[in-house]
């Protein structure tokens, strides 16, 4: 609620997921072409019930992208 209090907080939060169905997936789409990948570790944390977890293998579809990749499902998200 403090964070999201300020407009800004809320532009930005706006901002990412619009970048993330545009601009992101050119990016995504330039450095898959040049072979370039994350090398440092990532760890991957999502809501076991959510939509996600419930369609996606996060840490299959991670290390598209990631050299080193480990996570985990949390109770949490709808059933």
């Amino acid at each position: 609620m403090r964070c999201f209090s300020d407009p800004a907080a809320i532009r930005a939060a706006c901002e990412d997921y619009r970048a993330a169905g545009s601009i992101d997936l050119v990016h995504d789409e330039e450095d898959a072409t040049a072979g370039r990948r994350l090398t440092q570790p990532l760890l991957t944390l999502w809501g076991e019930h959510s939509f996600v977890g419930c369609h996606y293998d996060v840490p299959a579809v991670w290390s598209e992208y990631v050299d080193a990749v480990t996570g985990a499902g949390e109770q949490s998200g709808q059933r």
